[in-house]
Protein backbone atom coordinates (compact mmCIF):
# COMPACT_ATOMS: atom_id res chain seq x y z
CA UNK A 1 0.00 0.00 0.00
CA UNK A 2 1.41 3.30 -0.78
CA UNK A 3 2.12 5.83 1.74
CA UNK A 4 -0.72 9.29 1.90
CA UNK A 5 1.23 11.87 -0.29
CA UNK A 6 0.69 15.07 2.16
CA UNK A 7 3.05 16.70 -0.51
CA UNK A 8 0.41 16.55 -3.40
CA UNK A 9 -2.51 16.81 -0.76
CA UNK A 10 -1.54 20.11 1.08
CA UNK A 11 0.03 21.67 -2.89
CA UNK A 12 -3.80 20.45 -4.15
CA UNK A 13 -5.58 22.73 -0.92
CA UNK A 14 -3.24 25.53 -1.65
CA UNK A 15 -4.32 25.64 -5.40
CA UNK A 16 -7.65 25.31 -4.42
CA UNK A 17 -7.89 28.05 -1.84
CA UNK A 18 -6.03 30.17 -4.18
CA UNK A 19 -8.15 29.75 -6.78
CA UNK A 20 -11.48 30.60 -4.28
CA UNK A 21 -9.67 33.49 -2.90
CA UNK A 22 -8.92 35.11 -6.45
CA UNK A 23 -12.31 34.69 -7.93
CA UNK A 24 -13.79 35.71 -4.16
CA UNK A 25 -11.72 38.96 -4.24
CA UNK A 26 -12.94 39.46 -7.92
CA UNK A 27 -16.26 39.15 -7.31
CA UNK A 28 -15.63 41.58 -3.96
CA UNK A 29 -14.21 44.04 -5.84
CA UNK A 30 -16.70 44.75 -8.41
CA UNK A 31 -19.93 44.57 -5.83
CA UNK A 32 -21.22 46.98 -4.49
CA UNK A 33 -20.55 48.58 -1.15
CA UNK A 34 -22.43 46.89 1.71
CA UNK A 35 -25.06 48.86 2.25
CA UNK A 36 -26.16 49.15 -1.37
CA UNK A 37 -25.98 45.81 -1.97
CA UNK A 38 -28.23 45.05 1.05
CA UNK A 39 -31.01 47.73 -0.50
CA UNK A 40 -31.06 46.53 -3.64
CA UNK A 41 -30.61 42.35 -2.58
CA UNK A 42 -27.55 42.05 -4.66
CA UNK A 43 -26.47 38.66 -5.91
CA UNK A 44 -23.74 36.83 -8.20
CA UNK A 45 -24.77 32.70 -9.08
CA UNK A 46 -27.16 32.65 -6.19
CA UNK A 47 -24.63 34.39 -3.49
CA UNK A 48 -25.35 37.78 -1.31
CA UNK A 49 -22.47 40.09 -0.38
CA UNK A 50 -21.99 38.43 3.27
CA UNK A 51 -21.86 35.15 1.37
CA UNK A 52 -19.20 35.94 -0.91
CA UNK A 53 -17.51 38.06 2.09
CA UNK A 54 -17.58 34.48 4.35
CA UNK A 55 -16.57 32.78 1.40
CA UNK A 56 -13.40 34.59 1.31
CA UNK A 57 -12.60 35.06 4.66
CA UNK A 58 -12.77 31.60 5.46
CA UNK A 59 -10.56 30.20 2.39
CA UNK A 60 -8.04 33.31 2.97
CA UNK A 61 -8.02 31.23 7.03
CA UNK A 62 -7.66 27.82 5.54
CA UNK A 63 -4.77 29.02 2.98
CA UNK A 64 -3.20 30.27 5.66
CA UNK A 65 -3.60 27.16 7.80
CA UNK A 66 -2.12 25.03 4.57
CA UNK A 67 0.73 27.60 3.69
CA UNK A 68 2.14 27.01 7.31
CA UNK A 69 2.31 23.16 7.04
CA UNK A 70 3.83 23.36 3.20
CA UNK A 71 7.50 22.05 3.27
CA UNK A 72 9.97 24.28 3.17
CA UNK A 73 13.51 23.37 1.61
CA UNK A 74 15.38 25.26 4.23
CA UNK A 75 13.32 25.62 7.13
CA UNK A 76 15.24 26.30 10.29
CA UNK A 77 15.09 29.97 11.47
CA UNK A 78 18.41 32.07 10.19
CA UNK A 79 20.22 33.72 13.25
CA UNK A 80 22.42 37.08 13.11
CA UNK A 81 25.53 35.44 12.74
CA UNK A 82 24.29 33.38 10.28
CA UNK A 83 23.17 36.72 8.06
CA UNK A 84 26.41 38.35 8.77
CA UNK A 85 28.50 35.40 7.55
CA UNK A 86 26.25 34.88 4.57
CA UNK A 87 26.74 39.13 3.42
CA UNK A 88 30.94 38.16 3.87
CA UNK A 89 30.55 35.41 1.46
CA UNK A 90 27.73 34.90 -0.35
CA UNK A 91 27.03 36.37 -3.94
CA UNK A 92 24.09 39.47 -3.77
CA UNK A 93 21.37 37.46 -5.01
CA UNK A 94 21.67 34.58 -2.00
CA UNK A 95 22.01 37.16 0.73
CA UNK A 96 18.66 38.95 -0.63
CA UNK A 97 17.07 35.44 -0.75
CA UNK A 98 18.22 34.44 2.74
CA UNK A 99 16.79 37.95 4.14
CA UNK A 100 13.44 38.09 2.20
CA UNK A 101 13.18 34.26 4.19
CA UNK A 102 13.95 35.65 7.68
CA UNK A 103 11.83 39.00 6.92
CA UNK A 104 8.74 36.40 5.81
CA UNK A 105 9.77 33.93 8.65
CA UNK A 106 9.09 37.42 11.19
CA UNK A 107 6.00 38.57 9.39
CA UNK A 108 4.71 34.42 9.74
CA UNK A 109 5.43 34.72 13.54
CA UNK A 110 3.39 38.02 13.48
CA UNK A 111 0.27 37.14 12.32
CA UNK A 112 0.38 34.00 13.82
CA UNK A 113 1.02 35.28 17.46
CA UNK A 114 -0.49 38.93 17.07
CA UNK A 115 2.74 40.80 17.89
Amino acid sequence: MKRFAWKSFVSFGLLASFLVISVSGVVLYIAPPGRVARWVDWELWRMSLGDWQALHTNFSSSWLAEEDTAPVPHSEALTIDQVAETLVKEPPQVIIYKLERAGSQSVGVSLRFGG
